[in-house]
């Protein structure tokens, strides 16, 4: 909003590019983005986040969870659907194998260093937030509102 309502009082190219640039300069700023420390915190974070979307990708691929095991199947017959009873089994072995696999101590331990990693980086972001809140009001308000 601001920069269009700037951008409709200009009249050369300087004055633009010099908006613009003051633009993005404070959206870098509002987006934490500024702070070296902080930005290796947010790429370690998202990269945590990446990764166990990937892990949790695959378990589901590997226990056979997807959404043909829940769909109901393509019936031979064009005037019934398929059975409620066959969807129910399906749902029921995916549901076991699910459940014994989760059981296993090697899924409870990654999930476990899944957690305790995404904790300890959080609590680092909130560190390092608050250190350089001094010097921006957008940081400082940011922590205001997220020291609850």
């Amino acid at each position: 909003h601001e920069l269009e309502e700037k951008l409709a009082a200009v009249s050369t190219i300087d004055e633009v590019l010099e908006l613009h640039n003051s633009f993005l300069d404070s959206t870098i700023g509002k987006c934490m983005l500024r702070s070296p420390v902080i930005l290796k915190i947010l790429t370690k974070l998202m990269s945590t986040c990446v990764i166990f979307a990937n892990y949790t990708e695959r378990f589901c691929r590997a226990a056979g969870v997807d959404h043909v095991a829940a769909a109901p199947q393509p019936s031979r017959r064009k005037r019934h659907g398929p059975s409620q009873e066959d969807r129910r089994e399906r749902l029921k072995i995916a549901s076991e194998h699910v459940t014994r696999v989760m059981a296993d101590k090697n899924y409870a331990s990654m999930i476990d260093r899944f957690v305790t990693n995404f904790d300890a980086l959080v609590r680092q972001l909130i560190e390092a937030v608050r250190y350089y809140a001094a010097g921006d009001p957008h940081i400082s308000h940011l922590v205001t509102r997220l020291d609850f």
